[in-house]
């Protein structure tokens, strides 16, 4: 037996993804569509389950997929990339250090191109593990206005993570002079949140600008290649146990 039980929490997310558009509630076009891919998923991978942010990677799907199955099957690629599994399966001690590490590589990008911000955000306790984990788990879905976040998956899928490190250092870039401005207690509410409502009307232009000016060090680029590596070793020894 595997994390079935989990698919119990699938119908209190529902009405809580994009609850701006009300497209997953009980009223909306696509209520029955996600709890399916959903449900499906869960019982198809029990040792993951549903964890919730699944249901933004799936409502962006279902909503782009011509069909439930090729929704499920896009959703299931995705969350068996490596990325994605160290996120929502954090009780697999590997996992958990490949988590911990691709953390550390983001606070190396974001250090190194925005250091006043990075030390403030710091001084505040607002640790990238509280907010850029829930921006990754999603991927950026529930953060980002819809039309902005499908372009940012485009990226994703043409480029593969590297590039979420970059956009999660852009938004930071975006919102410097508001976070700089805010009190600690505001600071991880601020990050936490909806983030439509900080960005400027020309966030698409304005954010694809900062993506292009976010520099990536070698320490990083070289501590996720090291990453890759142990993940690709880790999975060829598990399927020597199948």
């Amino acid at each position: 037996f595997g994390l079935e039980s989990s698919a119990a929490l699938i119908e209190t997310d529902l009405s809580r993804t994009m609850a701006q558009l009300r497209l997953f509630d009980s009223t909306g076009p696509y209520d029955v569509e996600l709890r399916d891919v959903l449900e499906a998923y869960c019982f198809y991978r029990p040792d993951v389950g549903y964890v919730q942010g699944m249901s933004f990677q799936a409502g962006m799907l279902v909503m782009h997929c011509l069909d439930d199955f090729t929704a499920f099957s896009c959703l299931a690629n995705v969350i068996s990339r490596p990325f994605f599994q160290c996120f929502y399966r954090p009780n697999d001690a590997f996992r958990a250090t490949c988590q911990h590490e691709r953390l550390a590589i983001f606070d190396t990008i974001f250090r190194a191109n925005l250091p006043a911000l990075y030390r403030h955000l710091a001084l505040c306790g607002a640790t990238s593990d509280l907010y850029v984990r829930p921006w990754f788990m999603t991927l950026f879905s529930k953060q980002l206005p819809l039309p902005l976040a499908a372009r940012i998956w485009d990226l994703f899928l043409l480029q593969g993570e590297l590039v979420l490190y970059k956009v999660a250092v852009a938004v930071l870039r975006m919102l410097e002079p508001l976070l700089l401005e805010m009190q600690e207690d505001n600071v991880l509410q601020a990050l936490l949140g909806n983030l439509t409502q900080l960005l400027a009307p020309s966030a698409t232009h304005t954010l694809f600008d900062a993506i292009e000016a976010t520099r990536l060090n070698h320490q990083a680029i070289a501590a996720l290649d090291l990453i890759f590596a142990r993940e690709a070793v880790h999975e060829f020894k598990s399927l020597q146990h199948i």
